[in-house]
């Protein structure tokens, strides 16, 4: 009997971890962030832990990452084409889990 209890209580937790919450407005990270602009190495902090900047790198690398720009040895990318990204990650994401 304890078998069927943890079963049933396990699959409570489950249905609501399948759940999906509305989409999460990024515009908020650009409200906070000081700059029109992120460098890469800063991204951890514009998303407050959420994308690292090697994460970034990987996805520029196979032409997925935001629009961004080479300053130098730094590169960057405009706060707006940043979340646009974000927007678009989070929504395949969603739609992957169906």
């Amino acid at each position: 009997m304890t078998k069927k209890r943890n079963q049933i209580q396990c699959k409570g937790a489950s249905d609501k971890i399948n759940q999906h919450p509305e989409n999460f407005n990024f515009k908020t990270l650009a409200e906070k962030w000081p700059s029109s602009i992120v460098a890469r190495s800063e991204i951890r902090e514009f998303t407050g832990g959420l994308i690292s900047p090697k994460t970034w790198a990987n996805a520029e690398c196979s032409g997925e990452g935001p629009k961004s720009f080479r300053f130098g040895k730094k590169r960057f990318a405009h706060v707006d084409d940043i979340i646009q990204w974000m927007n678009a990650r989070q929504n395949r994401s969603a739609s992957d889990e169906k």
